[in-house]
């Protein structure tokens, strides 16, 4: 079953609801949140002002005034959202930086890319 990801936009007490993206091959019996839950989860959440899901939502149906945007619409199959697998992130750092972080995620007792993802988590409320 596929599922979509709409925006809805609303103009005076209009609303224009527009297709922003579609996931593939989502389960029988999954629920939109679910769907919305894995998207958020594997980085693809969409977002509005910085707001993830600002006005936007999951539906299995298609609203009858559903408009296509120019271009192509995003696509994702289930195997890809539901288990999104980590990202790499290489960052270059001065090397008396790069020593004052080791000799902190030693003190912790964690290896330096343990001890970065904690201290990334952390920055950003995770």
């Amino acid at each position: 079953m596929d599922y979509l990801i709409i925006q809805t936009v609303r103009v005076g007490r209009a609303a224009r609801h527009i297709l922003r993206g579609r996931v593939l091959d989502v389960p029988d019996g999954s629920k939109p949140q679910t769907v919305a839950d894995a998207l958020t989860e594997a980085g693809l959440a969409p977002s509005e002002a910085g707001i993830e899901w600002a006005n936007h939502s999951v539906a299995r149906t298609e609203p009858k005034d559903l408009e296509m945007p120019p271009g192509k619409v995003a696509e994702w199959t289930w195997a890809k959202i539901e288990k999104p697998g980590d990202r790499q992130l290489n960052v270059r750092v001065p090397p008396r930086l790069y020593a004052k972080c080791e000799a902190a995620a030693q003190a912790e007792g964690l290896s330096l890319t343990a001890w970065a993802k904690r201290v990334f988590g952390e920055a950003v409320g995770e």
